[in-house]
């Protein structure tokens, strides 16, 4: 097995611990990985916003693949963030999946993702969790609003308490018309973007955009939403601490997130 040039790798659960922060020896491999000429890419269902101070803690500037790949951005001239790929969720279909988990009466939190925007209804504890682990705030906007205007959504994310989260969760997929890629980052987390957004599509996008061969990609991840890139690059790899199911397909399963699996992953890999 070659060494490989490009990796990609999920943040929650993957590339910080259980106390979402980086490992020493996590940062200090990726800056050596980088040093010795390899890409390192962050993948996360996260906004942008959500991952630009741990791409700064790194020390590297290359895209950041948002929303599991609906949204992917790179600092421009002026150090702003520029998208180079989007995919946005249909708007009809935006409006009926707010309308579906609000008419069930479930207590959920419905989230709605534009560019490097974050609208809420209101502010409470589902929405403080999340803000606490991103690091910045949402902005509190009537949802109806923003969805009866033009601006593209690329994520809406709900969450709830797990039964919740089921029930919400079957009577989408009871939609195919929707056109909806639907996935969980956690049993509580239900990720919404447009049907054929995953992370294993981003990886295919940034080779090209890279000019480096499958053989030569690398992804690592933890949950069922890494499932898709894992088996799509060249080498995939699962967390100790990742699913059993992405555990069984991955070509090799390091330590877990606690201790820099990411670490051994470069060790082992890397160019």
């Amino acid at each position: 097995m070659g060494k490989v040039r490009l990796m990609i790798s999920d943040i929650d659960g993957t590339l910080v611990n259980d106390e979402h922060v980086i490992p020493a020896n996590v940062v200090a491999a990726i800056r050596n990985y980088k040093d010795c000429g390899g890409r390192f890419v962050l993948a996360s269902a996260r906004p942008p916003l959500g991952m630009t101070a741990l791409a700064d803690q790194l020390g590297f500037d290359v895209p950041l693949v948002s929303f599991n790949g609906a949204y992917i951005t790179q600092r421009d001239a002026d150090g702003e963030l520029a998208p180079l790929f989007e995919e946005p969720l249909a708007t009809s279909a935006a409006r009926t999946v707010y309308r579906l988990a609000r008419e069930q009466d479930l207590g959920v939190s419905v989230n709605v993702f534009s560019e490097l925007h974050w609208y809420v209804d209101e502010e409470e504890y589902w929405e403080q969790q999340e803000a606490a682990i991103t690091g910045f705030a949402p902005e509190v906007q009537p949802l109806r609003e923003v969805l009866a205007g033009t601006e593209p959504i690329h994520k809406i994310l709900v969450m709830g308490e797990e039964p919740s989260i089921d029930v919400l969760e079957a009577a989408l997929t009871d939609r195919p018309e929707l056109e909806l890629a639907i996935s969980r980052s956690k049993p509580t987390y239900l990720e919404i973007t447009h049907d054929g957004v995953t992370k294993a599509a981003a990886l295919t996008f940034l080779r090209d955009y890279f000019d480096i061969p499958l053989a030569e990609t690398l992804a690592i991840g933890d949950g069922g939403n890494d499932l898709p890139m894992v088996r799509a690059a060249g080498v995939g790899v699962a967390m100790g601490n990742g699913a059993k199911a992405l555990q069984q397909v991955a070509d090799a399963v390091v330590a877990d997130n606690n201790v820099g699996g990411i670490a051994e992953a470069i060790k082992r890999f890397g160019v």
